[in-house]
């Protein structure tokens, strides 16, 4: 509002800093502390699972939308890098050929030291629940027996399942396409990846069987 005499325009006052107030609340300063270190949307989403059992919102929305969310409001988008899975397993890759330290390796790619621990650890853990995954395959009888993990999925995918508690082929052969458009994430795209991935299962077991 201007003042008729001067002209002087009194300034708007600063908006109010934004506050989420949305079911994660209680977990707010843990989110971003997590976020600060780079984890992505999906890690600090397990974290939360492991930790206080949080899995979907009262309204089906998966708490990785949800921090995706947080993450822009609260500004940050560009620490998200240390997540991709790739990169991950690049650091790993190179703390276990030796020859270089923690420290060295969160200077080289701008995240903490306690994050590189992290990934190598994470990274480690799913090489070994892959390998057990590929063992359980190959001494798999039928295909209901196939652990999901063994599947080559997406990680969408995957999680999707694991969200559902499908450990098995068997478990998602359970659920009607119906059933999969309910759970939430799992779009066109799953539903594909998984059908494809179904069918070279099937294929590589008829082909076991024939010979």
């Amino acid at each position: 509002m201007k003042c008729p005499r001067c002209g002087y325009e009194v300034p708007k006052p600063e908006p109010p800093p934004y506050e989420y107030t949305g079911y994660l609340k209680p977990y707010l300063s843990q989110i971003l502390a997590l976020l600060r270190l780079g984890y992505s949307n999906n890690e600090v989403a397990e974290t939360l699972h492991n930790l206080h059992g949080v899995v979907h919102s009262p309204w089906g929305t998966s708490p990785a939308t949800i921090i995706g969310y947080l993450r822009r409001r609260y500004g940050f988008e560009r620490q998200n890098t240390a997540g991709d899975p790739d990169r991950n397993r690049e650091i790993a890759a190179k703390y276990l050929a030796g020859g270089v330290t923690l420290k060295k390796l969160g200077e080289e790619y701008g995240i903490s030291r306690e994050r590189i621990r992290n990934i190598i650890i994470k990274v480690e853990r799913k090489a070994a629940q892959r390998e057990e995954a590929e063992r359980a395959y190959h001494a798999a009888a039928c295909i209901e027996n196939v652990p999901i993990e063994a599947l080559n999925l997406s990680a969408r995918t995957r999680n999707c399942f694991k969200n559902e508690g499908c450990q098995t082929v068997g478990d998602a052969l359970k659920l009607s396409d119906s059933d999969l458009f309910h759970i939430p994430n799992f779009g066109r795209v799953s539903w594909r990846d998984w059908k494809q991935a179904l069918e070279a299962l099937r294929a590589e077991f008829n082909q076991g069987v024939s010979a």
